[in-house]
Protein backbone atom coordinates (compact mmCIF):
# COMPACT_ATOMS: atom_id res chain seq x y z
CA UNK A 1 0.00 0.00 0.00
CA UNK A 2 2.28 2.70 -1.23
CA UNK A 3 1.66 6.03 -2.79
CA UNK A 4 1.75 5.99 -6.58
CA UNK A 5 2.66 9.20 -8.37
CA UNK A 6 2.28 9.46 -12.12
CA UNK A 7 5.30 11.11 -13.70
CA UNK A 8 5.85 12.40 -17.17
CA UNK A 9 9.15 12.53 -18.99
CA UNK A 10 9.71 14.68 -22.04
CA UNK A 11 12.87 14.20 -24.05
CA UNK A 12 14.26 17.39 -25.54
CA UNK A 13 15.93 17.57 -28.91
CA UNK A 14 19.35 19.12 -28.81
CA UNK A 15 20.50 21.44 -31.55
CA UNK A 16 23.45 20.28 -33.64
CA UNK A 17 26.17 22.43 -35.18
CA UNK A 18 28.76 20.99 -37.57
CA UNK A 19 32.30 22.39 -37.38
CA UNK A 20 35.16 21.91 -39.79
CA UNK A 21 37.49 24.78 -38.95
CA UNK A 22 39.15 26.24 -35.87
CA UNK A 23 37.11 28.91 -34.06
CA UNK A 24 36.50 30.47 -30.68
CA UNK A 25 33.09 29.29 -29.52
CA UNK A 26 30.49 31.87 -28.54
CA UNK A 27 27.28 31.65 -26.58
CA UNK A 28 25.55 31.07 -29.94
CA UNK A 29 26.81 27.48 -29.63
CA UNK A 30 26.06 27.07 -25.92
CA UNK A 31 23.91 24.04 -25.17
CA UNK A 32 24.49 22.53 -28.60
CA UNK A 33 26.04 19.30 -29.76
CA UNK A 34 29.07 20.38 -31.78
CA UNK A 35 30.04 17.69 -34.28
CA UNK A 36 33.57 18.19 -35.57
CA UNK A 37 34.52 16.70 -38.95
CA UNK A 38 38.13 17.87 -39.28
CA UNK A 39 41.33 18.34 -37.29
CA UNK A 40 40.64 21.65 -35.53
CA UNK A 41 41.18 23.65 -32.36
CA UNK A 42 38.06 24.96 -30.64
CA UNK A 43 38.61 27.63 -28.02
CA UNK A 44 36.08 27.96 -25.23
CA UNK A 45 34.81 31.48 -24.64
CA UNK A 46 36.56 33.59 -22.00
CA UNK A 47 34.30 34.73 -19.13
CA UNK A 48 31.46 32.25 -19.72
CA UNK A 49 28.16 32.41 -17.86
CA UNK A 50 27.90 29.87 -15.03
CA UNK A 51 26.19 26.77 -16.41
CA UNK A 52 27.18 27.45 -20.02
CA UNK A 53 27.73 24.07 -21.66
CA UNK A 54 29.20 22.63 -24.87
CA UNK A 55 29.13 18.99 -25.98
CA UNK A 56 31.92 18.39 -28.51
CA UNK A 57 31.87 15.20 -30.60
CA UNK A 58 34.72 14.01 -32.84
CA UNK A 59 33.32 12.63 -36.11
CA UNK A 60 36.57 11.87 -37.94
CA UNK A 61 39.88 10.09 -37.41
CA UNK A 62 41.96 13.16 -36.50
CA UNK A 63 42.40 15.05 -33.23
CA UNK A 64 40.10 17.76 -31.95
CA UNK A 65 41.84 20.12 -29.53
CA UNK A 66 39.85 22.20 -27.05
CA UNK A 67 41.56 25.20 -25.47
CA UNK A 68 40.32 27.32 -22.58
CA UNK A 69 39.83 31.03 -23.08
CA UNK A 70 42.57 33.37 -21.88
CA UNK A 71 43.25 32.80 -18.16
CA UNK A 72 40.54 30.13 -17.81
CA UNK A 73 41.02 26.56 -16.57
CA UNK A 74 39.58 23.16 -17.44
CA UNK A 75 39.49 20.72 -14.54
CA UNK A 76 41.83 23.05 -12.66
CA UNK A 77 44.47 23.16 -15.39
CA UNK A 78 45.32 25.38 -18.34
CA UNK A 79 46.35 22.30 -20.37
CA UNK A 80 44.35 21.78 -23.56
CA UNK A 81 41.90 18.88 -23.80
CA UNK A 82 41.91 16.57 -26.82
CA UNK A 83 39.49 14.16 -28.41
CA UNK A 84 41.50 11.65 -30.43
CA UNK A 85 39.00 8.94 -31.33
CA UNK A 86 36.09 9.09 -33.75
CA UNK A 87 32.70 9.13 -31.96
CA UNK A 88 34.32 10.17 -28.66
CA UNK A 89 32.79 13.20 -26.94
CA UNK A 90 33.51 15.57 -24.07
CA UNK A 91 31.18 17.97 -22.29
CA UNK A 92 32.46 21.32 -21.02
CA UNK A 93 30.44 23.02 -18.26
CA UNK A 94 31.31 26.47 -16.89
CA UNK A 95 31.30 26.47 -13.08
CA UNK A 96 32.44 30.09 -12.83
CA UNK A 97 33.42 32.88 -15.19
CA UNK A 98 36.92 31.37 -15.44
CA UNK A 99 36.58 27.63 -14.78
CA UNK A 100 35.27 24.66 -16.73
CA UNK A 101 34.53 21.09 -15.65
CA UNK A 102 35.22 18.53 -18.37
CA UNK A 103 33.20 15.31 -18.45
CA UNK A 104 34.14 12.46 -20.75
Amino acid sequence: NGLTVAQEFTAKRGRISAMGSSITLSDTYAGRYIIVNNTVTLTLPASPAVGEQYVIINDHSGTVTIAAGSGDTMNGSTTNQTITTRYEAKTFIATSSSAWIVVG
